[in-house]
């Protein structure tokens, strides 16, 4: 009996991650949820450097910028409640101290340009197309900062000019990355304060530029999160608290989906390793002095060590 209709046709990654791959992830929140499931595993991973951007736009403007070198000034931060912010990055990125904030911005820029020529995969998580622009100077923010909506002209990104700014990137980043793979998604979180029915016309605006661009480009691929959600698992059942984010379950099963398709077939054993290795590393102990836990933690260490002898990027593993 069936209880879901599968997504088939997922494409088989060609570039298929391996312990020695380097991992950019960046987007949505989704990206976020697809990083913490890699670092579990310990593979050598970035994710959302600037915090969480779901705008395309807002995405690839800001990582052309970091490809260019084009540094944070005065004229890109504001104040804001005592605090200092930019419209370039996360609430996250605040602090009472302008020139402060400049350099942490121009530190993770750099970081942000790194990422991009030494990854072996970018994983990019679109979540939007619906965008703010400032008024004043018509640049579509990453974060509206909570200032007031006079500030501000909502609009709806066509998929036109998403994928005329992301073609430019990619041909950008794959000139100077020769080993790139870039992965492309549509997070499957539904972006209730547009509305049902706007939600709808972003993701369609999304889904569209997406396709269009790994159309065009051999280095680029799509990897169905959204369908998966929508289709695999529209119970809500499968959504947490509060209906929109997908449940614990629902990210292990995409990422069951993401893995099968995307990880060298190869890393079978390296997973059930240090899976192994989690769960006792999470182990608390009742009693710390007793012998049996003394013992526990000598073999501990042993495996730790043996794990690094075999897996050399696991050199700071403690």
């Amino acid at each position: 009996m069936k209880f879901f209709t599968p997504v088939k046709g997922i494409s088989e990654g060609e570039n298929k991650i391996e312990i020695s791959s380097e991992i950019f992830l960046s987007g949505s929140c989704f990206a976020d949820r697809m990083a913490d499931k890699l670092n579990y595993f310990r593979f050598n991973t970035r994710a959302n450097p600037f915090g969480v951007i779901f705008h395309p736009v807002a995405l690839a403007n800001l990582y052309t910028r970091a490809l260019n070198d084009q540094f944070f000034d005065h004229n890109d931060v504001f104040q804001n409640n005592g605090l200092w912010q930019s419209y370039w990055a996360h609430s996250s990125f605040s602090s009472v101290d302008r020139e402060a904030l400049i350099e942490q911005l121009n530190l993770q820029l750099k970081d942000i340009k790194k990422g991009m020529l030494e990854s072996t995969h970018l994983v990019f998580t679109f979540g939007t197309a619906w965008g703010y622009t400032l008024i004043k100077n018509q640049q579509l923010v990453a974060n509206c900062h909570k200032m007031p909506a006079a500030c501000f002209e909502k609009k709806l990104s066509p998929p036109n000019e998403i994928v005329r700014l992301w073609k430019s990137l990619i041909q950008d980043i794959s000139s100077r990355n020769s080993k790139l793979t870039v992965l492309l998604t549509v997070s499957p979180i539904r972006h209730l304060k547009d509305g049902l029915i706007q939600n709808s016309q972003s993701k369609a605006n999304l889904l569209t530029a997406v396709h269009q661009l790994v159309d065009q480009f051999g280095c680029c691929d799509y990897f169905p999160a959204f369908e998966i959600m929508m289709d695999e698992l529209r119970d809500y059942r499968f959504y947490d608290k509060d209906l929109i984010h997908p449940s614990s379950e629902a990210v292990d099963h995409i990422w069951d989906q993401f893995s099968t398709t995307w990880l060298d077939p190869g890393l079978d054993t390296y997973l059930k390793e240090i899976h192994q290795l989690n769960r006792k590393l999470a182990h608390r102990h009742l009693h710390p002095e007793s012998e049996q836990a003394k013992a526990f933690d000598r073999q501990l260490e042993t495996q730790i060590e043996q794990l690094k002898s075999r897996y050399p990027h696991l050199k700071n593993l403690e």
